[in-house]
């Protein structure tokens, strides 16, 4: 394997090339050397530990710049679930999963649903698409206030009682127990309460309300900020935005959607539906 051949400056430069893209094993193939050779030459050379070479950044620490180190295991299950884009690399007996950071961002804006950037410190990755400011405000501003933790049983009790006065809504008793209107929805069920919020008087949804909330929800913010902007409630707009998603299900004032059967209708994910929208419409929904 070449031992004791003095290295060229054809070896020293495509070991730069290589280093950080392939495994120590596989670079000592391509270059004739042995792998304690590799070794010893990129220690004199200072180009630094393996995962550190290339374009490329691990998975582990991707996660904890952005802030979503917390239990690893379940996020990188979930993202892997979405496609996020991850390439294998293995240095000696140790495998790695590294992050193309272009790869990273194209596939953040297609997922923006996906990654929350409430922790994520502007430039920490090096430089962003013009998007992620705002992506940045509005995921700060949907974790803002809103209690996440489990329910406690003072919490069913105090829900139970606004429940039962029949006087409030979901925006109401939400504001109240600091929750969403959907952890409300999903609490009812789970109790297995009877009663029900009251319901709110509806209203036609003007264009210009439609566009808003299309805009509002292609940047990342979530229903509860977009009822408080269009002064509707959350429910309302998610059921909006799902019927804006798949007209023809929803309307069931369309003969045709009544007559065809779900399993013959194709349906739009709400991911899809927003990646669909031209910029210039959601400019002007601003």
């Amino acid at each position: 394997m070449g031992i004791g051949r003095n290295w060229t400056q054809e070896e020293y430069d495509r070991l730069k090339d290589l280093w950080g893209d392939h495994s120590i094993p596989s670079i000592a193939k391509m270059l004739d050397r042995s792998a304690n050779a590799v070794k010893i030459k990129v220690a004199r050379l200072g180009l630094g530990p393996h995962r550190d070479g290339g374009y490329l950044i691990s998975l582990n620490c991707l996660l904890k710049t952005i802030g979503l180190h917390h239990n690893y295991s379940y996020i990188k299950m979930r993202l892997l679930r979405d496609g996020f884009p991850v390439k294998k690399r293995r240095v000696d007996r140790c495998r790695f999963l590294m992050v193309d950071l272009d790869e990273f961002w194209e596939w953040v804006d297609k997922h923006r649903d996906a990654v929350s950037f409430a922790d994520f410190e502007p430039l920490a990755l090096g430089a962003e698409p013009e998007w992620a400011k705002e992506k940045r405000r509005a995921d700060y501003t949907n974790s803002r206030g809103v209690i996440k933790t489990p329910w406690t049983l003072s919490e069913n009790d105090r829900l139970r009682r606004m429940l039962a006065e029949s006087k409030y809504s979901y925006a109401d008793i939400a504001t109240s127990l600091r929750r969403t209107e959907g952890a409300i929805k999903r609490r009812i069920s789970t109790l297995g309460l009877e009663q029900r919020p009251v319901k709110q008087n509806p209203r036609h949804w003007a264009q210009e309300e439609v566009d808003t909330l299309l805009t509002l929800k292609k940047h990342g913010y979530d229903y509860e900020f977009i009822g408080k902007r269009l002064v509707r409630t959350a429910l309302a707009c998610r059921g909006r935005f799902e019927r804006e998603c798949n007209p023809g299900f929803f309307d069931r004032d369309e003969r045709r959607a009544r007559e065809k059967s779900e399993s013959d209708f194709v349906w739009t994910s709400p991911r899809e539906f927003l990646n669909s929208i031209p910029d210039r419409q959601r400019e002007e929904g601003t």
